[in-house]
Parts: structure tokens; sequence; C-alpha cells
């Protein structure tokens, strides 16, 4: 059954310090954040402030910092889903662990570890706070010794976030936002969150004013709030005249037009990797050395020659990778047609220059540490007023990795961001626009540091996807990771995918965390494997029919089979079966549904048509009230359960399903909100229902 209470830390209350993402880490699959710190953190004195929302409920070990070799390891973690922080080396120095259990799948939690080992009293040197309460009481308190040195945060070793030091074990299965360390004094929680006045839950509150010391850091998880600014001068503009991709792109007249970057040790590429690429259509009487992307103090030109051949020139006190100025043996570049060009610098110190994919000129021994610039422009050349563009740019794009190692077929869509972009402009606005936006999340990306430090994490096998807005300020409903379901039922990407496989003769129920009462919601679920049975469904039903051990038939509920077209009614133990009224699903189709708790009615969708019931699969209308699935006040009554299920038969291949109520465990291709701005969606949310959350729950439900 749902086990979600008001109760829970961070949840329904406002707060004054909204949080907008938290990341998602999942058991098994090497996700994690790493930093080989450049600064040491302090070894005796620091405080580690997070907010996590467990996921599965292992009953082995969980990291959420951790460092330090096998013979001299170093932990905070969970352990028997207690908080632990602990050292080993060939044994226990010491090992200190919470009495309480954090086993809420539904709840958001806070925990604060703060650590001094110069105090002479055992207990003051390490306090462990779990929402705001400093724990007393414990299974096990072996104390660090006074002066007891850390590891965490030193240079030359890595510090990780969701592993142990030394290996890919002990990994996280949890969300996590708000994660602060202060390196060099001692907080207690009230420095990160605070009692509501109104409902005595703990809440977050802003830590950006406080001081985190020379190694502390802060992570948002907010790939939004920190890009390149991007300031236009003379009268460059965006011009619907000349495209390549989208509907417009970037004009230079030739005569003061330029962009200004503001600089960023993002373009200290030093001796590293990396790659700068545009689209241009060059004016025929575009001036000798036209400036594409060039920097100064030290210079750094991704230009033409005199004769119109691309060019790159690199003073460095390093070997100048360079178009000798009156070389013609490349591509005319003042022809007034569109190409690609790409100047690509592999960690080796090789290098190429690439005309439409093509490498024109190429060499080697471009050694010099391209860092400490003070002007970065596109347009011109970076250290005098000359030397400008007479032309059309677009899909501008800085990447801190080699893209292109051989010739290539350039992309004609838009370039993607991913974590090695660090600069991305797209054009495709309207005519006349001044306003140049980058688009890159590299700068601000899953990793990076929100203190001011610069203590940047690298981020390991997590994309953009596990990126949540699931966080301690709007909690929102997944599945119930403790209702218990039979052997062979999995949870997975923070318990908003079910997967089951081969089971026989059993009745197995995975149901969700928040059951409204009243209100109209939403949500969507992505079929990845449909297990190819009649027996394979996803439904509602009330709350107190679903029993959580998945195993007793529900006397009233309704499903929608995923392996063949069948709709399953049951009213007091009941069923009248339908079939063949939809085309049976295929993999990745996106399931809509749309409860309305207060008219009891029930709506469903395929890939962005509703449902009619009364005629066909198209026409339904959840607004007007029209085409539901059924009003029948058996099935719909009281709290509401959502479930996946393997109705009782043999499932001989897998049945998976990713759920959306509102932070999707995949990619959004046209993301929707409901009228209150929140969740993400593939489909428009009908007007008047909203996603599963908290902040809606406490509004409507």
């Amino acid at each position: 059954m749902p086990i979600f209470t008001v109760g829970a830390a961070g949840t329904v209350t406002t707060s004054s310090h909204e949080v907008a993402n938290s990341l998602r880490f999942e058991t098994g699959s090497a996700k994690s954040l790493s930093v080989n710190a450049s600064t040491s953190a302090s070894t005796r004195t620091f405080t580690y402030s997070f907010w996590t929302k467990r996921a599965l409920n292992p009953s082995d070990q969980e990291d959420y910092l951790g460092a330090g070799g096998s013979a001299d390891q170093n932990h905070i973690q969970l352990r028997n889903d207690h908080v632990r922080v602990r050292h080993y080396a060939s044994g226990h120095s010491f090992d200190v662990e919470t009495d309480g259990e954090l086993r809420d799948p539904s709840a958001w939690y806070h925990i604060v570890v703060a650590i001094d080992t110069t105090q002479a009293t055992d207990g003051n040197r390490l306090k462990i706070y779990i929402n705001g309460v400093q724990q007393t009481s414990f299974t096990t308190s072996s104390w660090p010794s006074q002066n007891f040195d850390f590891d965490f945060l030193q240079n030359g070793t890595t510090t990780y976030i969701g592993r142990r030091g030394h290996s890919d074990a002990y990994e996280l299965d949890c969300y996590l936002s708000e994660v602060v360390f202060i390196d060099g004094t001692q907080l207690d929680a009230t420095s990160f969150g605070e009692f509501d006045s109104a409902s005595g839950i703990w809440k977050p509150i802003d830590v950006s004013e406080l001081t985190f010391g020379n190694a502390g850091f802060y992570l948002k998880f907010n790939n939004s709030f920190d890009k390149h600014t991007l300031t236009a001068n003379g009268n460059v503009k965006h011009s619907t005249a000349q495209s390549k991709i989208g509907g417009s792109s970037i004009y230079f007249d030739g005569t003061d037009d330029w962009i200004t970057v503001t600089d960023h040790p993002d373009f200290d590429f030093g001796t590293g990797a990396f790659t700068l690429e545009m689209w241009v259509k060059m004016d025929t009487n575009s001036t000798d050395y036209s400036g594409l992307f060039t920097m100064d103090n030290p210079q750094c030109s991704f230009r033409i020659n005199n004769q119109g051949r691309i060019q790159f020139l690199q003073d460095h006190g390093g070997t100048r990778g360079n178009t000798d100025d009156a070389d013609t043996s490349g591509t005319n570049l003042r022809d007034d047609a569109w190409h690609h060009v790409a100047m690509v610098r592999e960690s080796d110190e090789t290098w190429d220059l690439y005309v439409d994919g093509t490498s024109e000129y190429s060499g080697s021994g471009m050694s010099g540490n391209i860092t400490g610039h003070t002007d970065i422009v596109i347009g011109r050349r970076a250290d005098s007023n000359s030397n400008y563009l007479t032309g059309y740019l677009d899909e501008i794009r800085v990447s801190k990795v080699a893209r292109y190692t051989s010739n290539f077929t350039p992309s004609t869509t838009a370039f993607g961001d991913d974590n090695d972009t660090i600069l991305l402009i797209h054009s495709d606005t309207t005519n006349n626009s001044t306003t140049f936006t980058d688009s890159s999340g590299a700068v601000s990306s899953l990793g990076n540091d929100a203190s001011g430090n610069g203590n940047h994490f690298t981020v390991n096998n997590m994309t953009n996807v596990d990126q949540s807005i699931d966080t301690c300020t709007n909690n929102y409903n997944v599945l119930n990771a403790v209702s218990n379901p039979p052997n062979g039922y999995t949870l997975s990407e923070g318990n908003l995918e079910s997967t089951v496989t081969g089971q026989n003769f059993v009745r197995t129920y995975i149901a969700n965390t928040i059951a409204p009462e009243s209100g109209k919601w939403y949500w969507e679920s992505k079929l990845i494997t449909s297990g190819g049975s009649d027996r394979t469904s996803l439904g509602i039903c009330s709350t107190e029919e679903n029993v959580g051990t998945g195993t007793t038939v529900p006397q009233n509920e309704l499903s929608i089979a995923t392996g063949y077209s069948r709709i399953r009614f049951t009213e007091n133990g009941s069923t009248t079966e339908v079939d063949s009224f939809y085309t049976v699903p295929s993999a990745n189709d996106i399931f809509m549904y749309a409860l309305d708790l207060d008219n009891t009615k029930y709506y469903f969708g395929i890939n962005g048509n509703w449902w009619n019931y009364n005629t066909s699969q198209t026409g339904g209308d959840p607004t007007s009230g029209s085409g539901y699935v059924t009003n029948s006040t058996n099935i719909i009554k009281g709290a509401m359960s959502f479930f996946s299920r393997v109705q009782a038969g043999s499932v001989s291949t897998t049945f998976t399903n990713q759920f959306n109520f509102g932070s999707p465990p995949y990619a959004i291709s046209s993301p929707n909100s409901d009228a209150n701005g929140h969740g993400n969606f593939e489909y428009a949310v009908p007007s008047g229902y909203y996603a599963l959350n908290t902040k809606n729950l406490a509004e409507f439900g």
C-alpha cells in the first residue's frame, strides 16, 4: 500500500528556498561523482550535509562519501538502513552507526555529519543529525581518536559520491539533492535547514551564503544556473535570410559585429584535447584573417588565412599549429556557400583542420598550454578591433574532447548538449533578434560546484536523464519499494522502473507511494517490453484493495493489457474482459492516464490519443469529461493505487515499464508541465489535471 505521510521531511510545506533538482543514483550502474581536489580540505574539521530519498532498501552498504585505498577506507554511508561513519584500515579504527532506521522510500531525509576531531570529548568529534535532530542513540559507537585525520578531499586522492574510494562497490541507490561540504568548520543542522513554523516539518534553507572553506563545495545538480554569458556587439543579429540548421543563422556585417563570450575556466584547455566547430557561410569579400573563434592573452585563433583557407593559430609558448598564411591547397571558404569547419586537437598533441568532414590540414607537436585568456570573441580578432567576419555562422560548439579523429559526415541537425560540451550556440529564433544564449550545460553540469570555489565533480556513467525534479521541497510519487512484491519483481531508476520475468501462476502487484483521495491527476508510463501476453497489465484499484504482497486479487479494479488487446474490469469479484478494442501496444509506446477523483472518472490513452471507450481508440477528452474508460464507484473509491501487474499465468519474457509521475526516468522529446508548472511529460497535461507531487497534493488532494 502507499506509505506517503505528510510528516516526511521537506515535503508538504512551502519554503522560501525551493530546490529545483536532485540526482538519481542506481546500484549496479557504476554511477558516481568524483573529484581530485586541487586544494586539500581540513583532515580534522568539516561538515557534510545532504538530502536523500531512498530507492531500494539493500542490506549492505551505500556510500554517500567515500575516499581512500583498501587499507585506508573513509566512509559516510548507509548500512542496513542506519547512517554510519567509519574508517577501516585492516580493521576498524572507529565505527559510529545510528540506531534509527531510514526505510521510507516516499520520504526525503536530511543528514548532516559534523566532524571536529580536535575536540577532547569523543561524542563531540563526530555528530550526526537526521531531519534536524542530533542522534544520541547508536548501534555502534567506537569514536574517532582525538586529532584523527580523514582523507576526504585531499589533493592527490579521489573522493567519490555514490561509491567507496577504491572500487565500484557500496553504490548508492537513491536521490540526492543540496549536497554541501563545509571545509574547516563543524556546523550543526540549523545551518542547512529549519522546522516549519506551521507544520513542524524540517525543510531546507538557502545555504549559498555559508562560508564553504577552500575545499568546500555545493552541488545543486542544476545544469542551467551558470551558463556562459554572451554579449552582442555592433549590429550582429540573428537573420532568417540564411540558415543551415533551423530557421535562422547569425549575421556579421564585416564592419563592427562580434559576440563576446565571458571568460571562464572551461576555456582553459591546458594541454588537453578540444574541438572548435561551426557552420560558416562566408561572403566573397570577407577580410583576410576573418576571425571565427578567437582568444587573447595569449593568442589562440580559429580563422581563415589571407587566401580564405581554414587556419588555426596557437602561440602559447609551445609549437604553433598553423596553416601557412599563403596556403591555397584547401577549400576556399570565401565562396558564399555553407561549410562545416572544425579544429580538433587530440590529447597526444596532434591536430586536424576539417572542412565538410574532410581533414585538409594536420600536424603534430601542438604542445602549448592554452590557459589564462582575457578576451574570447566570435566574429573578429580577439586582440584588436580588426579582421571582422562578413557572413553567417550557425551551430557553434566548443567541446573539451576530440570530437573527430578521422574524416566524418557533418551533422545536419542541431547539436545536442552532453557532458563534454562547454559552449553551444544555436540560432533558431526570430529575425533581427540580438539575444544570444549558450545552450550548453557543461559549465553548470550535474557535478559542478555552486559554492564559487570551482571544486567541480566529474560525472561518471550518468546522463541528463539522471537529473530529477523530485526534490526535498517537492516530493514526487514513485513505486513503492516496501510493498513486498513476490520474487522476480524488481524496481530500478529511482523506483520508477518495474520489471518482472518468468513468473508462473502468481499475481504480482507493485503500487505507488502517494495515494490521492480527491483531485484530478495525470501521469504517463513508457512500455519497454510487454511480456507478450494478456497476463501483463497496468491499472488502478483502491488502496484498500491493494494488499501490498500482491498475491491476492483485488475485488474491484481496472487494467489494460500490454501484450494483448484486452481491457479487464473487475467489480465485486466479477470480471468482464473486452477484447480487440485497441491495437496491441509496442515497445516505447507512451501510455497516458488521467484520474478524476472529484467526478469518479478514469481516462486512458496511448501516444497522444485519448481513448473514447464508447466508440474508438481516439476522441476521449478528460477536460470535457467525455470518453472515460470507467466511472465505476466500485473501482474508483477512496485513496487510489496505480499498479503494474502480472496476472495468474506464465510470462516467459520480460515485462518492463517506466513510470513518469512528473519526474521521468527517460528522455522527453517535447516537455509539458501542468498548470502549476510542475512535471515533465511527453504529452500535454489535460486542463485541470496535475502531476502527483506534494505541492499539488497539498492544494488539490
